[in-house]
């Protein structure tokens, strides 16, 4: 599959120039066009207090291997996935 990705700093670089590269690239094709923001990037220091506050709480997720692992396999392959619905029939309290 032909992709082309651009790193834009702000919404003001997405200009004419940019559609117009899309438009030469794909010319004649169908296409699909995805928008996403760069994910903010995650300290080790706000890691460690996340799964801390995580582990306060009275439930868990659980997965066995083979469903995980499934799991996964749908997400990485882009089938279409309910993921909130998936973690959230696996919510079970701790013991």
């Amino acid at each position: 599959m032909e992709s082309v990705i651009f790193h834009l700093e702000n919404e003001q670089a997405f200009d004419a120039e940019v559609v117009e590269s899309i438009k030469r690239l794909f010319k004649g094709r169908r296409f699909t066009v995805t928008v996403t923001p760069e994910a903010k990037e995650i300290t080790n220091t706000t890691l460690l207090q996340t799964l801390a506050e995580n582990e306060k709480t009275d439930y868990a997720y659980q997965f066995s291997a083979e469903e995980f692992e499934e799991f996964a396999d749908r997400v990485l392959s882009d089938e279409p996935v309910d993921v909130l619905g998936e973690i959230s029939r696996r919510k079970v309290e701790k013991p």
